[in-house]
């Protein structure tokens, strides 16, 4: 059965723009197999089905796109927030932390003991970027032997 049959057939049963319906969830990284089938009212199994005579390959090759569609996209979120410390003036525990590399406990051990700028805001850390950028600069002291 070729596509076109498959195809008009599929739209005579679930309605016109069926096949366009499903190929824009099919497409959507953030739809699975069971949401489609949900939506049309059939099985996972005969969402793959479908999906093979459409695309003529099978659900789990464009999973696999799928999931990299995704990390792509948390990778380049991630990359954003990166980019916001240049802006920010007033940073919490969790910047600090990701803005040094390090762990947010060190962060509170360091604010706490005074090592590093801070303030403390009721039961919260707060940090100025510009203080901790002079503090950067400024060095460590050396270790006492």
């Amino acid at each position: 059965m070729g596509l076109n049959i498959f195809s008009r057939q599929f739209d005579r049963r679930y309605g016109n723009g069926s096949v366009d319906k499903f190929k824009k969830m099919a497409e959507n990284p953030d739809i699975t197999l069971t949401e489609m089938g949900k939506h049309f009212g059939f099985s996972r199994q005969y969402v793959s089905y479908v999906y093979k005579k459409i695309y003529g390959s099978t659900y789990r090759e464009a999973v696999k796109q799928k999931r990299q569609i995704k990390k792509n996209k948390r990778v380049s979120v991630s990359t954003n927030r990166t980019k916001q410390y240049e802006n920010l003036r007033i940073m919490t525990t969790k910047d600090v932390a990701k803005y040094l590399k390090l762990h947010e406990v060190t962060i509170i051990s360091h604010a706490a003991k005074g090592r590093i700028p801070a303030i403390k805001i009721g039961k919260v850390w707060r940090f100025d970027k510009q203080a901790i950028d002079k503090w950067i600069r400024g060095g460590q002291r050396t270790t006492e032997k």
